[in-house]
């Protein structure tokens, strides 16, 4: 990654906060371009938490928190517009390319360009600014990941093909004067930035402010994600709500796509509150309606006491019960359930969470497997009224503590780690934590029921 990244090797790896200068030069990118602090935003440390944004006003609900000119932004006009980026692959190389990567790995290539340019790329600002290492479960070390559940498991090793394979296509379209430039690990830096770090920005709509397309039949999705300086300061919180959107609709950029170019009128990224913020509390915003398992595996964190968190559960997890328990294992279990189960897709998503306790697809599958007499009416029991908690109740409290009392050896394993945890895997120990806490409530909710 070149210059910039022995620049970044200077700072501590384990801090959550540059330097002030690092900031003070991203604000003068920013102004550079025309953004104005007016609500006075300040990058601050905060307990538990590192990073984040707080107004130095008061801001009321509907309030513009910040407003970006795009060309601050690196989206799919960016990459489209730079000629130095389009020069590093083969032309002929691209025409034949079809629907091969992710826009989010031609994204993480133009950030390890920019980032091999160094102090000659007009972006150091932001990429000074940008984390050196991340807390995803995927940057665990080996000896952590045999603490790690299943369903985690399968999430890092889907995340490892897809950006593999988008690397190796990548790497064919590059000529080969510049290949060396890229390395997997850099690359792999570089996908999770944009992972953790982008936010949605209709790309399409942006495609009559770039001359030629050279990249459109390359992506294998829809150019949606933007790297928004300043911006992805802001921490999540499951109780924020913010509004985001461009100040011209996608019609009037197509109109005036001329104007906008030549800066005679001003297309930027604005987001507002939708409730009261005082000043100096901390901005959140809310990355969506996930649970701690997607937050840990996405971004390598998770809130505590999240009130939309849930856990899943697998027909694993219940196959595993039957086989451990002394009266199930010995009974046979019809395949036509199993079929029904899966041509209804009811094992696609079965959690619990406290408010309700096991979702109506959990009750239903137990409901289906575990109770003989629900031999032939599947349909009632699944969708009816013949699905009787009391039936379950004793298999679901079971297989509930089954999941916390595996939760409890994962996080006794990663404790005990004798060369000491890695930044992921100490965020692994807290995930675990809180979905224990989780699991003790439902565990009561059941118990009350």
């Amino acid at each position: 990654m070149g210059r910039t990244k022995r620049i970044r090797q200077k700072r501590d790896k384990n801090s959550v906060a540059p330097s002030p200068t690092i900031h003070h030069d991203l604000y003068k990118f920013l102004s550079s371009y025309g953004w104005r602090n007016e609500n006075h935003l300040t990058v601050s440390s905060f307990p538990s938490i590192g990073r984040g944004l707080l107004a130095k006003r008061n801001l009321s609900e509907h309030d513009l928190i910040i407003e970006l000119p795009h060309q601050a932004m690196i989206c799919y006009h960016t990459l489209e517009s730079d000629d130095g980026f389009v020069n590093l692959f083969s032309i002929d190389e691209l025409e034949c390319a079809k629907s091969s990567v992710t826009f989010q790995s031609l994204l993480s290539l133009y950030l390890l360009y920019q980032s091999d340019k160094g102090e000659s790329s007009k972006w150091l600002a932001y990429l000074r600014s940008l984390p050196d290492s991340f807390t995803n479960p995927y940057f665990c070390k080996k000896s952590e990941l045999y603490f790690l559940p299943e369903s985690i498991l399968e999430k890092i090793v889907e995340q490892n093909e897809v950006i593999k394979k988008d690397f190796i296509e990548l790497t064919k379209l590059i000529r080969p004067e510049f290949k060396e430039n890229f390395t997997l690990e850099a690359f792999k830096w570089a996908f999770f930035v944009c992972n953790s770090r982008s936010v949605y920005l209709n790309g399409k709509c942006l495609e009559p402010l770039v001359d030629h397309l050279n990249f459109k039949e390359l992506l294998s999705d829809s150019p949606d994600m933007a790297l928004a300086p300043l911006l992805d300061l802001l921490n999540h919180s499951d109780d924020a709500i913010t509004k985001s959107q461009l100040n011209h609709s996608e019609t009037s950029i197509e109109k005036h796509s001329e104007k906008i170019k030549t800066g005679e009128i001003r297309l930027s990224y604005q987001l507002f509150t939708t409730k009261s913020i005082k000043k100096f509390d901390q901005i959140f915003i809310n990355y969506g309606a996930f649970n701690n398992t997607k937050l840990l595996i996405e971004y390598g964190f998770i809130i505590p006491n999240n009130h939309i968190d849930f856990l899943e559960f697998t027909l694993d997890d219940i196959n595993n019960y039957i086989k451990s328990h002394q009266i199930l294992r010995t009974m046979m279990i019809p395949k036509h359930k199993y079929k029904f189960i899966r041509d209804h897709q009811l094992d696609e998503q079965m959690f619990i969470d406290q408010t309700d306790g096991l979702n109506h697809n959990f009750q239903a599958v137990l409901g289906i497997l575990l109770v003989p007499q629900n031999l032939y009416n599947l349909t009632q029991v699944a969708f009816g009224d013949e699905l009787k908690f009391s039936d379950i109740k004793q298999h679901a409290t079971e297989i509930v503590r089954g999941k916390k009392m595996n939760f409890e050896k994962f996080c006794e394993g990663l404790e005990k780690q004798s060369d000491g945890l890695s930044r992921s895997g100490n965020a692994c120990v807290e995930y675990f934590r809180e979905s224990i806490k989780l699991i003790d409530k439902v565990l009561e909710f059941i118990e009350n029921l």
